[in-house]
């Protein structure tokens, strides 16, 4: 991993995970399931925003929805909706 991306993540895991009281700044809470992990909530945002930063997609980008993209055609963003509504059922376990 790169030195720059390896910051980034860092540097958000200092603003995002340590300050956060209800998990006391380590990311995860009490198991719900004995031997089972349970993240936090700012632990599932924390990895949302590194699989960003590793896809290199900048911050402006990030808060962005797929009808606010310019340049985009409407077969476009309608094959990608078609696509994100089907991918929970195709990736469940």
């Amino acid at each position: 991993m790169r030195t720059e991306i390896k910051d980034a993540m860092l540097a958000l895991k200092s603003e995002l995970v340590t300050p956060h009281k209800p998990c006391g700044g380590s990311g995860w809470l009490e198991p719900v399931i004995p031997g089972k992990p349970n993240p936090c909530d700012c632990m599932i945002a924390f990895h949302y925003l590194n699989a960003l930063i590793e896809a290199r997609i900048p911050r402006d980008y990030w808060s962005l929805g797929l009808d606010e993209l310019e340049g985009v055609s409407d077969e476009y963003k309608k094959f990608c909706k078609w696509y994100m509504k089907r991918l929970p059922k195709a990736t469940a376990h």
